[in-house]
């Protein structure tokens, strides 16, 4: 089972789209739910896998399930337990606040990144935008660290050619 989690920390481009499958799929949807959900995701047109595939694989790692009712010919896919304990682990809010204060120096930085980003922001404007911040020389990292962390924690998240700031960022 740790498979699942090392692919959501390795593969940060997937993990959002599979985080919002997992919560959506908490109350059971038909395939072609499940497939429109995934089609419509930001940046959907991007992703290497299909979204057939992208089911598929989270259900190998046992996120969710298929259930197919003969009685209706339809087939429902809907989270597992384990769907549900991944959901709570990968928790953006929570990891939000844990990269906060794990970070306290940066934590003015992380939420101007966090506006900036509001509309999406290419890397070039974002590094522009951010050269001179204090807290960047201080600690002696560049704006892409940040911009890593924050999509690690699922603040921001690859949208076509911009980041953009993902429902719970705009929270925070």
């Amino acid at each position: 089972m740790a498979e699942f989690e090392f692919f959501l920390d390795s593969q940060t481009t997937y993990r959002h789209l599979i985080l919002s499958l997992l919560d959506i799929c908490k109350t059971e949807k038909t395939i072609d739910e499940t497939l429109d959900f995934i089609a419509g995701y930001p940046a959907s047109d991007t992703l290497i896998f299909t979204p057939i595939e992208i089911i598929g694989l989270t259900c190998d790692f046992k996120g969710i399930e298929r259930r197919f009712d003969e009685e209706t010919d339809t087939e429902y896919i809907i989270t597992t337990n384990y769907g549900l304990q991944i959901l709570e682990k990968f928790d953006a809010a929570k990891s939000l606040h844990k990269l906060f204060d794990s970070s306290k120096n940066l934590v003015p930085v992380y939420k101007d990144l966090l506006k900036a980003c509001k509309d999406g922001l290419g890397m070039p404007d974002i590094e522009t935008s951010f050269a001179n911040y204090e807290e960047l020389k201080n600690e002696k990292v560049f704006i892409n660290y940040c911009v890593r962390e924050l999509e690690k924690a699922g603040g921001i998240c690859w949208h076509g050619n911009k980041w953009k700031t993902t429902k719970i960022g705009l929270t925070i």
